[in-house]
């Protein structure tokens, strides 16, 4: 989940590469979207949380990436100072692991239909084809991903948290998508359990 985020600067290719290091399979990434069209990687929307930038908000889908990389993420998830690390896009994330079977876990923060058009660039130019699942809250970013990336694997974060069959179903069947079970409303799970599970919808565990 974010490479090593309590000892290594999140979302950063140090801290996953700590992370592989240390028996990982699966990385989890999130991933913003810049204004010259680039895929950033980085939890939150702007940069002051996790990075050197201090006075006030400033937003990634704002800025170029020549303006996001004057800042170093230098800090854990739960705000500790470490090494400082470059701001890094999903390229060279792909770049850094193309020799390694590392499977990421691609959340993407940012509707923005482009981000998808790019994503797609990358996959194609790094064969990445087998070795990415996308993951989104958000059910413009599922539509996205089912128009125009629809040989990636997609799961929705959202859960089923209605608990209503029939319109469960048929978000979920719009999207060809698979559910997080550990969100929503579904408490000890009976629902997917008893009613989604026998029917052949596969779950998704947040992380």
């Amino acid at each position: 989940h974010r490479g090593l985020p309590l000892s290594m600067a999140e979302n950063t290719v140090e801290g996953c590469k700590a992370a592989v290091a240390a028996g990982a399979t699966h990385i989890e990434i999130d991933a913003q979207f810049s204004k010259d069209k680039q895929i950033v990687i980085m939890h939150d929307s702007d940069v002051s949380r996790t990075t050197d930038y201090v006075s006030g908000e400033k937003y990634i889908s704002n800025m170029t990436l020549d303006e996001i990389r004057q800042y170093k993420v230098c800090k854990t998830s739960t705000g500790f100072e470490v090494d400082a690390c470059e701001i890094p896009t999903a390229e060279d994330f792909f770049i850094a692991f193309k020799d390694s079977p590392v499977v990421f876990v691609f959340e993407i923060k940012n509707s923005n239909p482009e981000l998808v058009t790019e994503l797609r660039k990358l996959i194609e130019k790094y064969n990445f084809w087998d070795r990415i699942t996308v993951i989104s809250f958000s059910g413009t970013v599922l539509e996205n991903m089912h128009r125009d990336l629809r040989e990636i694997p997609i799961a929705s974060l959202s859960g089923f948290a209605p608990k209503d069959f029939e319109n469960d179903s048929k978000f979920y069947n719009a999207y060809n998508a698979i559910g997080d079970i550990t969100n929503g409303s579904f408490g000890n799970y009976v629902y997917y359990e008893s009613t989604l599970k026998d029917r052949g919808y596969m779950s998704f565990c947040w992380t």
